[in-house]
């Protein structure tokens, strides 16, 4: 299976990419330090700003289940929490859903 998973390098999202790709899935891994990533034949690093619009196209091609683990626990500016925790979770669901991707994660901060 094909999983999009953003906050990939954080620490839920790097023991969620761990456990996926040992058991064989194919994981295209959205993180804000790629190098955090691990290196292995199935895993994909991708950027996706999460302040800019999202549309299916930029984020869901071939890709079989989204799992979002992104989030802060800390603004650095105002409206951080709202775009990252609210507005870009609920445009990836719809994207979801206009792709037909019926197995979408919400796991954050």
């Amino acid at each position: 299976m094909n999983i999009l998973i953003t906050g990939a390098a954080g620490f839920i999202g790097s023991a969620i990419v761990e456990l996926l790709l040992q058991e064989g899935h194919s994981v295209k891994a959205c993180a804000r330090n790629p190098h955090n990533l691990p290196r292995h034949p199935n895993l994909k690093a991708a950027s996706i700003d999460f302040s800019a619009h999202l549309t299916a196209e930029d984020w869901l091609q071939q890709i079989h289940a989204v799992i979002n683990c992104a989030g802060i626990l800390t603004e650095r500016y105002f409206g951080e929490f709202s775009q990252l925790h609210f507005q870009s979770p609920k445009a990836l669901a719809e994207a979801c859903v206009q792709q037909g991707i019926k197995k979408f994660i919400q796991l954050s901060a």
